[in-house]
């Protein structure tokens, strides 16, 4: 027995330690709950009670402790809130970002960005100016610093988005012509309203007169701001498909993201007509702030009518493109539209996406002469095929449907449109009553307009505001009519009385 528990003895010492059970490592790790007691939690020292105290303590109790004790702080000293950061309250150790000094030299360098009192004028012009006369040079400045933003967008869409993509077969060259059409001339004309905006200054940093500049560099926009508007319609179309359908767009403007703040293309490429609508604003304050009997107060006034008239021709001439690309995309069939009415659409009211009761969607686009119903398609580079016979703007009745199964739901020629909500649906209802209504109203024009008949004299619309209270255009005409009558019939007998005594001599 002894010789057996000897060699029992040699083996167990010989032997390595035993592996774990299967799925040993595999336990979850101990409740937070759990009866465990650590070690390090039954340490009752000074020490280990200071450490659970670190807590976070509330802004007002630091504020006020801080304003309390007299040694951290003075009366005379001012505490900005950047002062004041979570990082100091944690009472954490330091991260190894370094911090941004907030000092007040700091803050009023950013404050100045977009100041004229203090980024140009002097102290001695500033205290003998008035208030409104500040305020005018405010907006002067103003006008200066959003032609000095507008450019710096111009200059990334160019130097970011331009010059990389000519080098890549992304786009095409006529879609590149689309996209960045005009940009070289944008950037000439609105450099030099910026630079001739800081030339117009005196040496105190004031503008006397701000109207002539305007009055001479607006007649150079007209033409360029039009066409780029048209062509802006179209670029919309093109970056919305390349977005859904080339990777390699989406990879370059991923990489354009690690560089600028706004990767979008579009941000940029819209930034000339963000600009143009402002101009409008700005001269209208420039006017409230103007003194009676200044050279730039009547000058301004028609400045301020042409940038309203220039905003007119533009909307229209981007509401002809936005009619013009959707007409592309419809498929148009000879059955369904015999008539015409797509083709020869000059307005594309409203455009979108609406169901059937069966939950069928269909792709609708509501112009200003008839409303079309297409098939619709998940893929942005396929054209919509017409489905339905095109319905006339003359013979849309609307009916509005609340039943069970959808409240937002219309019906039109037997057709029932189901709506995602009721303000979808609303907004569809107010688009047909505005078109049936422009139509109607368009009609009534065209019947109260006298025909114009031969040998009368052509009528000019804008001298109605020179004729007197009362006058009307119908008795006006109707008089020079009965005039010339009476003079053609005078000069007929005076012509035969001439002519008579000829026939008695022969």
């Amino acid at each position: 027995m002894e010789e057996e528990v000897g060699e029992c003895d040699v083996t167990i010492s010989d032997e390595k330690f035993q592996e774990p059970q299967r799925r040993f490592w595999l336990r979850s790790r101990k409740r937070p709950k759990s009866d465990a007691i650590s070690v390090s939690s039954m340490d009752i020292s000074i020490d280990s009670t200071m450490d659970k105290r670190k807590k976070r303590r509330k802004i007002s109790e630091v504020a006020s402790s801080f304003f309390g004790s007299g040694k951290k702080a003075n009366l005379n000293q001012t505490i900005s809130g950047a002062e004041l950061s979570f990082a100091e309250v944690d009472d954490a150790p330091a991260s190894p970002i370094p911090k941004k000094n907030c000092n007040e030299n700091d803050a009023a360098s950013v404050a100045a960005v977009k100041s004229w009192v203090t980024d140009v004028a002097t102290q001695d012009l500033t205290s003998k100016l008035t208030g409104t006369e500040i305020k005018r040079q405010e907006l002067i400045y103003e006008l200066f610093c959003g032609e000095n933003t507008l450019l710096n967008e111009l200059n990334t869409l160019k130097d970011y988005f331009l010059v990389p993509l000519t080098k890549t077969n992304i786009f095409t060259k006529e879609e590149l012509s689309t996209l960045f059409n005009n940009l070289d001339q944008l950037i000439t004309v609105h450099s030099d309203l910026r630079d001739e905006l800081k030339n117009i200054r005196n040496h105190q940093g004031s503008t006397a007169f701000v109207g002539p500049t305007l009055n001479e560099w607006m007649k150079r926009i007209p033409e360029l701001y039009i066409e780029r508007s048209k062509t802006q319609v179209w670029a919309k179309q093109i970056l919305d498909v390349k977005k859904s359908t080339c990777k390699r767009y989406q990879e370059f403007i991923k990489k354009r993201s690690e560089v600028l703040k706004t990767s979008d293309m579009w941000t940029y490429i819209d930034s000339c007509r963000s600009r143009i609508v402002k101009y409008p604003i700005l001269i209208d304050e420039l006017l409230k702030h103007t003194i009676m009997g200044h050279i730039d107060g009547n000058i301004l006034l028609s400045v301020r009518e042409f940038f309203s008239d220039l905003l007119k021709k533009i909307d229209t001439a981007m509401g002809l493109e936005e009619c013009k690309v959707a007409q592309s995309k419809i498929i148009v069939k000879a059955e369904y539209d015999p008539k015409k009415y797509v083709e020869t659409a000059i307005d594309l009211v409203l455009e979108g996406t609406l169901k059937d009761p069966k939950g069928n969607k269909y792709h609708c686009f509501l112009f200003n002469n008839s409303f079309c119903i297409t098939k619709s398609n998940r893929k942005a580079n396929k054209k919509y095929n017409m489905c339905f016979p095109v319905i006339p703007i003359n013979d849309i009745t609307v009916e509005t449907l609340n039943s069970n199964n959808s409240s937002a739901s219309f019906e039109i020629k037997n057709q029932i449109l189901v709506c995602n909500d009721e303000h979808h649906r609303r907004h569809w209802l107010d688009c047909f009553k505005r078109t049936i209504k422009h139509l109607k109203d368009s009609k009534k024009k065209r019947k109260n307009v006298p025909v114009q008949k031969e040998n009368e004299p052509e009528y000019d619309d804008e001298l109605d505001e020179e004729r007197p209270p009362g006058w009307c255009r119908e008795t006006y005409i109707k008089g020079l009519r009965d005039a010339l009558l009476r003079h053609g019939a005078t000069v007929r007998a005076e012509s035969k009385k001439s002519a008579l005594p000829l026939q008695v001599q022969n």
